[in-house]
């Protein structure tokens, strides 16, 4: 199930959060990850603090990604 999910302005560039049986992970376009976190709130804000540094963006990238779900 997807929880959040975050895109760039011309929506090429993008991650989601998601819950499964075994626990939290992320998706994106070439890029993916299990998460430590043990619940829906510390997943969101493992995930923000990656979002917010431009982790998901390449360097030449001006506005940060946002949350469309």
């Amino acid at each position: 199930m997807i929880i959040a999910r975050w895109e760039s302005r011309g929506g090429k560039h993008w991650v989601e959060l998601e819950q499964t049986e075994f626990g939290f992970s992320y998706q994106g376009n070439g890029c993916g990850g299990v998460m430590a976190a043990k619940t829906e709130y510390d997943a969101l804000q493992e995930l923000m603090v990656k979002v917010n540094s431009g982790y998901f963006l390449p360097d030449s990238a001006k506005t940060p990604m946002r949350r469309v779900r």
